[in-house]
């Protein structure tokens, strides 16, 4: 230090002069200086906020927040470090992103990310990527406190009343409401009344609103064949339980494949059965329009389609008894042509809840057949009937059948729950018919 002292008083001249430039320097620059009135010093960061009603902390961290930090955001180019905090109703992930890194290069990255937040359990509303703000932007925190309004109608009183009227001032981007707590509704589905309406035939009156749950769309390769009825009915197990789909008709005489368009010129297919086999392919599997051999979206290889040109009877046997029903209406049919033209169509069904289903509780082997237009084809279904009652067989609403009130108390375990419901909903019978009042009144 004494040293330096020294030089400076040798060279004093020379020390002034350079301080003299040194002042002239910095003076021409400073016209030329960008200045910041309120500099940045935070990192550049993004905040993703998701709403989710009705949702404890626990449930917000479990449900939103974890999967967000883990499944989706993870990974984010240039980020730093991520934190988050999961509140009743409210979920926030705030990421930091390396010193230096363009903030909407960042919001760009983030945005990405969040375009699969599909893929999160569907418990609230989308994620929100908040408006980049300034960290000397939050300017005031205030609180709201009472002694005679509840925590309910103060939340109310800040979202729809106090946030809008901030949101007006000039210069107010943004303003965030934590710990509010919201009405709810909650929903207490009486699963009696649910499984009845799934199957109601219109007896439980007018439903103005259905509410769908879909399935994936999927592709699927036809496999059409013309077998003898031993390998269609012989192998229908082992078959019905490889195969996506599995189902065929079969042809009592001469005449009846051509009733469905089922054969080609000259083909007899007397005595044998027209295979429809269905199996799942992805995409990588190409699209074919080769007959009994196609290949594409579902709801295009599937339908089949024909003239309606005849009066149709379904029933449905279960399973395990289902090659016993059919080797029994074969021999039916065979005695009772020319009434039994029609070809039996064969298919079977999954099991599900609705208390009048076809399939409640069981999987079930569906067998259709026809009686003949303008002949009295009543007495050839009638037998069909009685032989397949036999095998405890229950009936499409929508097509022909002879069930009785007894029938169905007897095959059907949940009829008795069904009319009960029925006449809760519908007590003066407003919504029964000629047909439907034996069965159900």
């Amino acid at each position: 230090m004494r040293s330096i002292i020294d030089l400076s008083l040798k060279f004093r001249l020379m020390v002034v002069a350079l301080a003299a430039g040194m002042l002239v320097l910095g003076i021409t620059q400073l016209r030329n200086m960008p200045v910041d009135v309120l500099p940045e010093f935070d990192p550049p960061y993004v905040e993703v906020q998701t709403e989710a009603m009705g949702l404890s902390a626990e449930e917000v961290g479990q449900l939103i927040t974890v999967p967000l930090e883990q499944d989706l955001l993870n990974g984010v180019a240039w980020i730093e470090s991520l934190r988050s905090e999961s509140v009743p109703g409210l979920s926030s992930i705030v990421m930091t992103f390396q010193p230096g890194t363009d903030l909407y290069r960042a919001r760009q990255m983030v945005g990405e990310r969040l375009t699969q937040a599909f893929a999160l359990p569907h418990v609230s509303k989308p994620p929100t990527m908040m408006q980049p703000v300034s960290s000397t932007g939050r300017v005031m925190i205030v609180g709201l406190t009472s002694n005679t309004v509840s925590p309910i109608d103060l939340s109310v009183l800040a979202r729809w009343t106090v946030a809008p009227r901030l949101m007006g001032v000039p210069g107010v981007s943004s303003v965030g409401i934590w710990g509010q707590r919201d009405r709810q509704l909650q929903v207490l589905v009486d699963p009696q009344r649910l499984h009845a309406a799934q199957v109601a035939v219109g007896m439980l009156g007018v439903i103005t609103e259905v509410e769908l749950e879909v399935a994936t769309a999927y592709r699927l390769r036809e496999r059409i064949e013309h077998w003898s009825w031993d390998e269609a009915w012989g192998r229908f197990d082992e078959l019905a339980q490889a195969h996506r789909h599995y189902s065929f008709f079969w042809m009592p005489s001469e005449d009846s494949a051509a009733l469905y368009g089922l054969a080609s010129a000259g083909e007899s297919l007397a005595d044998r059965c027209h295979v429809k086999i269905y199996d799942e392919v992805d995409e990588s599997t190409p699209d074919s329009d080769e007959p009994r051999r196609r290949v594409g979206p579902a709801h295009v290889i599937y339908p089949m389609v024909y003239e309606p040109n005849f009066h149709e009877l379904e029933y449905f046997v279960p399973y395990e008894q289902g090659r016993d029903a059919l080797a029994a209406m074969r021999e039916l049919m065979l005695a009772s042509l020319p009434s039994s033209v029609f070809p039996m169509e064969v298919r079977t069904v999954g099991r599900e809840e609705a208390f009048l289903s076809h399939s409640y509780g069981r999987d079930t082997v569906v067998i259709s057949v026809s009686g003949t237009p303008g002949t009295d084809y009543e007495p050839y279904l009638r037998d069909v009937d009685r032989l397949l009652g036999e095998f405890d067989a229950r009936v499409h609403w929508g097509k022909l059948h002879f069930l009785t009130r007894e029938q169905l108390l007897a095959r059907y375990p949940r009829a008795r729950a069904f009319i009960q419901v029925r006449r809760e909903l519908d007590p003066a019978g407003v919504f029964l018919n000629a047909h439907l009042a034996p069965l159900f009144s």
